[in-house]
């Protein structure tokens, strides 16, 4: 009999223990990766880098995250910036956000990652940015397609970006 292990989004793992019991420590397991969720998760993950590097230019600084697809948002605290007030400056911080974004999709620049003396592996967008990360990402900004920031919310004092990315 094949029982279940806890899943990740991306990967499912198994094991012939009986009643869902985790394995032992050494005891063997399948692990199964779904390209195909592994792809959603990577533009969508890529996406967030490549639009916190758009955004932290014009005044803010990174204070939250998620990638998870239907969910992904990037949250900011002020850092000489200005929150925009009112729907039409909402709709001018988007269109310059992805202006940027637009430009670095089309220069086709690579993502790379490395892990530095402390043991910390950050990926770098090439000529961009650099972040601490353990996600899987795209190889360049190319592969990125559907980029959209579907929500834009200021609460107190903070910006709140909720976007969209699929894989090319």
């Amino acid at each position: 009999m094949t029982s279940r292990l806890p899943a990740s989004p991306c990967a499912r793992a198994s094991s012939t223990r009986r009643g869902g019991d985790l394995p032992a420590v050494g005891e063997s397991v399948h692990v199964a990766i779904d390209p195909e969720v592994r792809r959603r998760h990577a533009a969508l993950h890529s996406a967030g880098h490549l639009l916190d590097a758009c955004v932290v230019p014009l005044g803010f600084v990174n204070v939250g995250l998620s990638h998870a697809p239907g969910q992904a948002f990037l949250l900011y605290d002020v850092d000489g910036g200005t929150l925009p007030d009112g729907e039409e400056a909402k709709a001018a911080l988007v269109e310059t956000v992805l202006d940027r974004a637009r430009e670095h999709v089309a220069a086709a620049l690579p993502f790379g990652a490395e892990v530095d003396a402390e043991g910390v592996r950050r990926v770098t967008i090439e000529g961009l940015q650099t972040d601490p990360c353990g996600g899987t990402h795209v190889r360049t900004t190319a592969d990125l397609t559907g980029l959209q920031i579907t929500r834009v919310r200021t609460k107190k004092g903070q910006l709140k970006l909720s976007y969209t990315a699929e894989h090319a």
